[in-house]
């Protein structure tokens, strides 16, 4: 039987009714939390009855039945059967975590750039200047390209040998196999992912609201089609790559528009002096 907290039994009549069976994959790691409904919708959520936490293989549930609902059995059994699908694939918290890692970089040093560069970005595109709003933009791109890059690459080759130093409590090893391969797929998506958010920040700071839209539903499509393409044969390791692909291909296509939409014909940002063209 799981642990309990209620606070330190369960209801009476619950340990039998919930008795699952022995050989049940991960029993043994998950903890079921009786808790009032209002203590239970601040850790699930505002509507929510019940939930399951997959980073602590915890079940949280009120053992009161709430009126036009199912019984609170039932919605346990219900968490339980998410906590069943965890452990024999790993594939919930494996994408959990290995999203949450590949953004570390981005967060850092991506966001970063462009919160640093968007003020000047739109004084820039304010006055027409277009000659440091580019100087700006392509100082940008070295930047990211320089770094997140390179990060790329380290987290695709190094996430097998480094995620057990690094993941968070107690992952089979089926589970830290799916993050590792997971985390590789979404690292290599980093740099299109950071290069395609500084766009969209240039667009909007002329206010072009307009192609960052479009461009996120271009990005959207690409990577839902690709998402109902790749899972059957790659699972969550195929949703990763079909997010770093759709960003990819969409960086390229939104650094076109961005050009387009100055008028330049500038090369990449790689071969561009560090100072406006004159």
């Amino acid at each position: 039987m799981c642990p309990w907290s209620w606070p330190a039994a369960p209801p009476p009549g619950w340990a039998t009714s919930l008795a699952p069976p022995v050989t049940a994959p991960g029993l043994g790691r998950l903890s079921l939390y009786l808790t009032p409904l209002s203590t239970l919708q601040s850790v699930c959520g505002a509507q929510a009855l019940a939930c399951y936490d997959s980073l602590r293989e915890r079940i949280y549930a009120s053992p009161e039945d709430q009126l036009d609902s199912p019984p609170a059995k039932e919605l346990v059994t219900h968490e339980y059967g998410h906590h069943l699908a965890n452990n024999r694939s790993g594939e919930l918290t494996g994408y959990t975590l290995a999203f949450q890692f590949s953004q570390l970089p981005h967060a850092v040093i991506a966001v970063s750039i462009t919160s640093a560069l968007l003020p000047e970005l739109s004084l820039a595109a304010s006055r027409a200047d277009a000659d440091l709003f580019h100087s700006l933009f392509y100082r940008g791109l070295r930047v990211i390209g320089a770094l997140l890059v390179p990060a790329a690459i380290l987290i695709a080759v190094l996430a097998q040998p480094l995620l057990p130093l690094l993941a968070v409590g107690r992952l089979t090893d089926t589970a830290l196999h799916t993050t590792a391969t997971t985390l590789s797929a979404f690292a290599l998506g980093l740099p299109g992912f950071s290069i395609f958010i500084l766009c969209t920040r240039a667009l909007q700071a002329r206010k072009d609201t307009r192609r960052v839209f479009y461009l996120y539903v271009l990005e959207n499509g690409i990577n839902v089609v690709l998402a109902l393409g790749l899972y059957p044969s790659l699972h969550v390791r195929g949703l990763a790559l079909s997010y770093a692909v759709a960003y990819t291909v969409t960086a390229v296509v939104a650094y076109v528009v961005v050009m387009r939409t100055a008028g330049t014909t500038r090369g990449l940002p790689f071969a561009a002096s560090t100072g406006p063209t004159r």
